[in-house]
This record gives structure tokens, sequence and C-alpha cells, in this order.
């Protein structure tokens, strides 16, 4: 498995340079700007597309709900106004990584040296680093964000980073897989199953050799893998079973079987 935690854990640059005081030095225009949230991509207006969230240096979230509430939760959501230029006045002492599909930070925040401290982590002011330039932001509450990295792993928290599907047919001996790493069919084999789904434990699962299984990759590891339909899939939307790496995100889920078909389609046997 690539490290994607190691990257996404790389040592962080202070925001600003470090001076008396802590509190906000505004600068830059209010010009204002916003993008839409489309079907198959969540976006900051100011970032570009998001696809997880480091929290602290901990917790690493993918789950497009997630990521979104942290976003809005900072001001950096779809429809945001454009943050004016600045920097703080002291280092970060609560930090937050913006990573896209491939894991690599694409944006860093950071928040003043009073977030950690009891009654004030609610509107605390820090700055994003985006492309070279800082702009000046609010964190409306540091324990949500911190809640959401605690919250159960969901399924698009787990297949992070995937860039190969192999799908085969158990239930038919003899048959080849067919797989691809094709970004756009990978893309639609991931979505197959939404990313804010927490698989359901304790669902009743059919006693069947699946008519298909889904394994997911990541840098040659496997890391989920789903099951559905017993003996011959039909498209639609059908009930099947999940099975993370992790061992935290077992159980079962909702599959859109004709979009795995349709991927099967085009995949290489």
């Amino acid at each position: 498995m690539p490290s994607f935690r190691a990257l996404a854990l790389a040592v962080f640059a202070l925001l600003a340079p470090v001076a008396a005081g802590c509190s906000a030095a505004d600068s830059g225009s209010d010009e204002s700007t916003t993008s839409a949230v489309g079907e198959d991509e969540l976006r900051s207006a100011l970032i570009g597309k998001v696809s997880a969230v480091r929290i602290n240096g901990g917790a690493l979230v993918a789950a497009p709900g997630k990521v979104q509430r942290i976003l809005e939760g900072t001001g950096l959501g779809p429809k945001a106004t454009r943050p004016p230029e600045g920097g703080l006045r002291c280092p970060p002492s609560y930090r937050l990584e913006f990573l896209d599909a491939k894991g690599v930070v694409k944006a860093q925040a950071g928040f003043d040296c009073n977030a950690m401290v009891p009654g004030g982590r609610k509107n605390v002011e820090g700055t994003v680093q985006v492309s070279g330039k800082s702009f000046l932001v609010t964190a409306g509450d540091i324990d949500a964000i911190d809640a959401i990295g605690s919250e159960p792993v969901a399924i698009g928290d787990v297949l992070f980073g995937v860039d190969r599907v192999q799908i085969t047919k158990p239930a038919q001996a003899g048959v080849a897989p067919t797989e691809t790493t094709d970004g756009g069919l990978v893309a639609r084999a991931v979505r197959a199953i939404n990313g804010d789904q927490i698989p359901d434990p304790y669902a009743r699962l059919a006693r069947c050799l699946p008519g298909r299984n889904v394994a997911f990759f990541r840098g040659g590891d496997q890391v989920g893998s789903a099951s559905f339909a017993c003996v011959d899939a039909q498209p639609g939307v059908v009930s099947g079973s999940f099975v993370g790496r992790d061992g935290r995100t077992n159980g079962g889920v909702t599959v859109d079987a004709s979009a795995i078909l349709d991927v099967e389609s085009q995949a290489t046997p």
C-alpha cells in the first residue's frame, strides 16, 4: 500500500512568519467567486477539487459528506465567498490538509495559537495556503471538525485513492476476471457504492455465491471488496456486502449494479 498516510503527514510548513500577537493581518481584495458541486466531484470555491482531508495530523476522511462539512465549516465550501488574502501572526496550533484523489496535498490550513485552549475552539481565525498564496479563513467549531474525524468509517474513507478495479464472477467457475486502471472507469466503480454509506454489520446477507465480486486496489494492495447478487447480476440498485481491509467496514451495503456491469463491459479480461 502506498504511503498515503506518510504523504499526508509530511512536515507542515509554518503558514506565516512568527511575530508578536496572535491576530490576523488582513490584506487583499474581497472579490467573490463561486463553484457548484458537480455530481461526480467535491469542490471548494478556493481550492478546487478536494477528495480527502487530514485532520490535525491524525484522521484522514474521504467520505464526501465528511469532506463537505469540513469545507463548509472552514468557509471553503463550493459557494463560499473568496476570502481576503492575509496571514496569521503566530504559528498555527491546529492544522488541516486538503488532498486530491492521488493523495497529493493541494492546500493546507492552520488555525491560531488559541485553537487548543478550552473556550478558544469556536470561530477560530486561521489561514489557508493555496498555490503559494495565503487567505484568511475562520473555523466555526474546531470540536465539530474533530468529531467528524471520530465518526464511524464510511465506504468513501476506505476507497480513497483506489486506482484499479477487478471484477470476478464467483458463481461461474472458470470465467476470467476483468479489470481496469482507466481513471474514469475506476471512479465509476467506486461511485457505485455511496461513499457516505457505513456498512451494516447486522444486515441479513444472501447465502450464495455472489454473481459479482468487485475488488478495489490502491497501489497494488487490495483495500476492500464488494459482492452482490446470486448466480448472475441484474441492473439496478441491489443489496450486497462490503469487506474492508481495515476490518472496521464490513457489512451490508447497497450497490449500483448497473454501474458495475457497465464498467465490466468496458474493462479488459
